[in-house]
């Protein structure tokens, strides 16, 4: 868990938010940004429902993403965590509408291996699983960003 992280308050709505362009606001968790707001993470839908990448193509692919205004990342191995729902299996992830487009499938994180370069990690939203994967693979990807709480 990301240590700037805390469970937020119950919220009195619902725990995901759809945005623009199919992308969807996470209000379960808040997390400080660098200048210290309080946030809450932005995700995009799957980038590339219909064909999966390298880690480089995935990582660029989410640095590019102009959906809902830009500003995209490929999802660290913690914010795709954040979605996985433990309780769930084929997919791992709630059941809300918000997250149509997301593939329940394996997703490339921005988190490279510390030791091995050639290496990078994912984590499967059909399973809940995270893996150590050869950055030549082919996988999916999800932007992710921080937007202010009081948004």
């Amino acid at each position: 868990m990301d240590p700037a992280s805390l469970a937020a308050p119950a919220a009195s709505g619902p725990r995901f938010v759809i945005l623009e362009d199919g992308c969807f606001r996470d209000t379960a968790v808040l997390v400080r940004n660098q200048q210290g707001t309080w946030c809450h993470r932005e995700y995009t839908p799957t980038l590339n429902p219909d064909e999966t990448l390298p880690h480089a193509e995935c990582l660029g692919l989410a640095a590019n993403c102009t959906l809902a205004g830009g500003g995209w990342l490929a999802a660290s191995a913690d914010e795709l965590n954040q979605l996985v729902d433990r309780t769930r299996f084929a997919p791992a992830l709630p059941d809300d509408p918000a997250l149509k487009g997301v593939k329940p499938d394996w997703h490339w994180t921005r988190d490279a291996h510390a030791k091995w370069s050639e290496d990078a990690w994912s984590v499967s939203l059909r399973d809940g699983y995270v893996y150590l994967n050869y950055r030549d693979y082919s996988g999916y990807v999800l932007g992710c960003r921080l937007a202010p709480a009081s948004q």
